[in-house]
């Protein structure tokens, strides 16, 4: 997706042109900085989850971009609850980069990586270092200080990398 940019009309504008693309839920601006709003968020993990053919029922694990920051984390729990609906519950949500701290242009690669190996060991890793949840961040089922099990069977995670500029990128992955 592409970051909304100053001057460009307002990203949630449907175009009223029919020679112009389809609407496509793009960033906004916060102090000159582009950043990316729910919409946007779900948009990429849905495409993600399209092109794999999964089904939010298949979400075990979510490996959330959680910068520990609330104009990324609120957005972004928002984003995971309205992609899961009513089976949000059901995944595990873990913030790795509490771990290994942002690695700025590695941390989607990181992420992924420790995605797929939560996947092969079926354990979702921890999310260390949390003190309390903001109350907005509801129905998330956040893996907090030790791992905890993965289902067994056929299952999938997504990992997420929301980045300045409006980046969105989600890749999911099934097991195996």
């Amino acid at each position: 997706l592409l970051p909304h940019r100053l001057g460009d009309r307002d990203p949630h504008e449907r175009a009223r042109d029919p020679g112009q693309a389809p609407h496509r839920p793009r960033s906004r601006h916060a102090r000159g900085l582009a950043l990316a709003v729910p919409a946007a968020r779900v948009h990429a993990e849905r495409q993600a989850l399209d092109a794999g053919g999964l089904t939010a029922a298949d979400i075990k694990h979510v490996n959330a971009h959680a910068t520990s920051t609330p104009v990324g984390d609120i957005p972004e729990s928002l984003a995971i609850s309205e992609l899961l609906g009513d089976k949000v519950s059901d995944a595990l949500v873990s913030a790795t980069k509490s771990m290994t701290g942002h690695l700025l242009g590695g941390t989607g690669a990181v992420e992924a990586i420790l995605t797929v190996k939560a996947l092969q060991t079926r354990t979702a890793p921890p999310t260390i270092n949390v003190d309390e949840v903001d109350p907005k961040v509801k129905g998330i089922n956040i893996v907090r200080d030790t791992p905890q099990d993965l289902p067994s069977g056929d299952i999938a995670a997504i990992t997420n990398s929301f980045g300045f500029g409006g980046h969105n990128a989600v890749v999911a992955f099934r097991s195996v």
